[in-house]
């Protein structure tokens, strides 16, 4: 059932080609709908199963529960970091938000055009103050190319302040961005709080779905 899907847990695919299992991150953007980012493949047997399909088909799938990728409850404060198709429950964790709460995007993608599926989104939470900021890195625009991780050092001491307030910080995209994402919160983390980045990770404040 798509309204017990938490934005952060897993949609469950078995394509009947190979058998395999995929899962896809989820965000629920409440009304019974959800949200699933799929990069196409070439050669992908699951995202061109799902790309082919037609409006209003039925595509058979289950949820899989991935709680400890859920948006705290109780935080003010929340850093989202994803890139491409990283996206997608951030997406749903968004549309849920009250305005009460400041949620800091920060996204990566090979350019603007790049941003384009997910920009009226985005648009309506920031007008809705839903989404505090968007911050977007675009590694494909000119010579000198912005990833994600660069705008994390460049606002180090805005992470470092929310995530000694309590806050919490959530990485979905890729294993290589998280990777150099999490070399720099460790070194955020040393610089202004003088402490090691597993101080939050066993408090919780670090949350990874990353593929």
């Amino acid at each position: 059932n798509g309204a017990r899907a938490v934005s952060g847990d897993l949609l469950s695919i078995i394509p009947e080609e190979d058998g395999r299992e995929r899962l896809y991150s989820i965000g629920n953007l409440g009304k019974n709908t959800l949200a699933v980012s799929v990069k196409k493949h070439p050669k992908g047997v699951c995202s061109n199963l799902m790309g082919q399909l037609e409006k209003g088909e039925t595509l058979s799938a289950g949820v899989v529960n991935n709680r400890h990728f859920h948006l705290p409850k109780s935080n003010k404060e929340a850093v989202l970091i994803a890139t491409g198709t990283g996206i997608g429950p951030f997406l749903g964790m968004i549309a849920s938000n009250s305005p009460k709460r400041n949620l800091h995007l920060y996204w990566g993608g090979r350019t603007s055009e790049s941003f384009g599926l997910y920009q009226p989104h985005i648009d309506e939470a920031l007008s809705k103050n839903k989404l505090y900021r968007f911050i977007p890195a675009y590694s494909r625009v000119d010579d000198k190319k912005v990833y994600v991780q660069h705008l994390i050092k460049k606002d180090g001491g805005k992470i470092a302040k929310i995530l000694n307030n309590g806050g919490c910080v959530m990485i979905c995209g890729s294993i290589a961005m998280q990777r150099e994402v999490m070399t720099e919160l460790a070194k955020i983390c040393s610089t202004y709080l003088k402490k090691d980045l597993s101080h939050f990770q066993n408090r919780k404040q670090i949350k990874m779905d990353c593929y």
